[in-house]
This record gives C-alpha cells, sequence and structure tokens, in this order.
C-alpha cells in the first residue's frame, strides 16, 4: 500500500499536542488535581471575603498563597498552549526542510518505508515501540520522544486507515504507557502545593487565635487581681483610682473578647463558643460595675453573686475552648 503527501506545520503541531496529550489514568490524575485545585480557590476566595469584612484575621501574604498553583496553571498551560507552543512548533517545521518536503509512504507487511527528496527511511514494524492516534493523525514511536506521522487526510480510502492499524495490531506495537513521572511533576506537584498553601493559611490563623485567646486571659486575670486587691481591703471600693483602674481593666477585658470572637470564622467550630464567651464577660463586667458603683459609705459589702454566675459561665466556656483546641490541634 502506497499513498503520497506533504506535512504542514499544523501536522506537526497536532502530533506534538498528541505527543502531550496524557493516558485515561494521567487524565483521571488530572480531573482529580484541577478539582481539587478548583475548590481551592472557592476557599480562597472565601477566606478573601472574610478577610474584607474583619472576620478573617491573618497575613494577607498567606491567604494568596492558596491561588498560587491554581493561578499559575490557569495563566500558564492556556499560554502555553494556545501562543508559545503554535509559534515554537512553526518555527522548529520551518527549520527542518526534511519535514516540509513532499514524501511517499510504503506500508508492507514487514516494514513502513518513507522517501523524499533527501533519501530513504526503511523502519520494521518491530521497530515501533507504541503508537497514539487521534482525529487527525496517527504516530508512530522508534523512541520514547521520536515518532513519525501518517496524517489522516492522506489517506483516500477508509480501508488504508484499517490496513495500517491491523499491522499494528499484528506486530504488537502498544498504546501509550502511563506516564507516571509526568504526573507527579505535572499535576501532583502543584497539588501538594495547593495543599501546603492551604495549611499555612489555616496555621496562620491558628496563631493568630492561640495569641488572642492568651490576651483574653491575661486581661482576664488583671481583672481579678484588681477585684481581689478591692476584697482584701474594703475602703480601696471608693478610692476613685481603684476604681478608675478596675473601670479600665474591664474595658480592656470587654475589647479582648470581642477580638476574640470577630477573629474566629463562623464556620470553624469555636465560633458560637467564643461569641458566648464575649457575652458572659460583657455582663461579668457590667454586672461587677454596677456592684461597685452602688456602693455608699454606710453599705462596703459588695455584692458579687450576681458577677460570680457570669464568671462560673465564662469558665466553663474557657474550659471548653481548651478541650476542643486540645482535642482538634488547632481551632
Amino acid at each position: 500500500m502506497k499513498f503520497a503527501g506533504q506535512l504542514q506545520w499544523t501536522d506537526y503541531l497536532n502530533a506534538q499536542l498528541l505527543h502531550m496529550k496524557p493516558n485515561k489514568t494521567l487524565r483521571t490524575i488530572n480531573y482529580v488535581s484541577f478539582s481539587v485545585m478548583g475548590l481551592a480557590s472557592l476557599w480562597g476566595f472565601y477566606i478573601l471575603y472574610l478577610f474584607a469584612i474583619g472576620e478573617w484575621h491573618s497575613s494577607l501574604d498567606s491567604i494568596l498563597l492558596i491561588f498560587l498553583a491554581p493561578v499559575t496553571f490557569a495563566i500558564v498551560l492556556p499560554l502555553y498552549r494556545f501562543v508559545l507552543l503554535p509559534k515554537l512548533t512553526k518555527k522548529i517545521f520551518n527549520q527542518q526542510k526534511e519535514l516540509q518536503a513532499p514524501f511517499e509512504m510504503e506500508i508492507t507487511d514487514t516494514n513502513l518505508v518513507v522517501s523524499n527528496e533527501f533519501g530513504n527511511a526503511i523502519r520494521p514494524w518491530k521497530h515501533f515501540i507504541k503508537w497514539k492516534e487521534n482525529e487527525e493523525l496517527i504516530t508512530l514511536y522508534h523512541s520514547d520522544i521520536m515518532f513519525t506521522i501518517i496524517p489522516k487526510r492522506l489517506l483516500t480510502d477508509p480501508q488504508q486507515l484499517e490496513t495500517i492499524k491491523s499491522y499494528i495490531t499484528k506486530n504488537g506495537i502498544k498504546t501509550e504507557k502511563s506516564k507516571t513521572l509526568q504526573a507527579i511533576y505535572l499535576v501532583v506537584l502543584p497539588l501538594f502545593l495547593t495543599v501546603i498553601a492551604c495549611n499555612q493559611t489555616l496555621n496562620t490563623y491558628r496563631f493568630v487565635f492561640k495569641q488572642r485567646y492568651i490576651d483574653y486571659l491575661e486581661a482576664l486575670v488583671h481583672v481579678l487581681e484588681v477585684r481581689n486587691q478591692a476584697l482584701g481591703d474594703k475602703p480601696l471600693l471608693f478610692d476613685e483610682s481603684w476604681k478608675k483602674e478596675m473601670s479600665q481593666s474591664l474595658e480592656t477585658l470587654n475589647l479582648k473578647s470581642d477580638e476574640l470572637a470577630k477573629l474566629n470564622p463562623r464556620y470553624f467550630y469555636l465560633h458560637t463558643t467564643t461569641v458566648n464567651l464575649a457575652n458572659e464577660t460583657h455582663l461579668f463586667s457590667d454586672t461587677l460595675m454596677k456592684s461597685i458603683k452602688g456602693l455608699d459609705i454606710n453599705n462596703s459589702n459588695i455584692d458579687l453573686s450576681v458577677s460570680m454566675i457570669h464568671l462560673d459561665n465564662m469558665s466553663t466556656l474557657m474550659n471548653e475552648i481548651s478541650s476542643k483546641v486540645k482535642n482538634n490541634n488547632s481551632p
């Protein structure tokens, strides 16, 4: 069987695309990986929204890391596929005169013979190690990167295509095998970087949360220390400087509780607990200050019963936070 024709640079481009096309296994890995990176991008946009409204208190740099791999793929892959690869392929095709020359291809039971003005190339079927096919052409590989291109547009009779495939089958030439290393470097590695970026964002949040929680505890300890001073020295209850210090301490405690509640995004499991803690803290501060302000010279016994109820509730909530953080190793 013989047929003749001439390659065009678009044939060479299609052959390169066919060469880079992943097999079914790698395509499955690609779909899963790109889906994960897509979900990571949605996660990143949501975190950016929370950051914009003040509900996510971590560095902007750590948030932007989430978009590194997805954005890189979204920009680099289309740029390479539709701009760089066609331009480079056309340049190489124009440089290689042998590719542009008209040729005649003869297919026999034992060999595939390609002839043009530069000479003849005789390749036994048993020398081909694999083959690939798409709608435009067939590529027969004589090494992992070297192949012979057979454009289907040159086959005038459908039987010619079936004859070529019969020789491929007869000589045991296999289809492309899985490109494990390509999967690792081109897909798994960017996916790994995306997961690391998401984890880094959460780690930054955890660090900030724990620091704010420590600030809250320190403010609470200071309030209790100031209160205990007056419990051991009743005249302090009527000292204006002491009242001012207590008022400032309670204001600081309220501020720290609000910062802790706002820091915790609503979808984290500690959000309800920290909001309740902030509410109890405000109630504790209000009742304590009302008890102090209600004192007069004839009554120096501060009523701590109501404020102690709120303090007990605060203690319960703080124990709940500590337990959840310990069990989950993250807020």
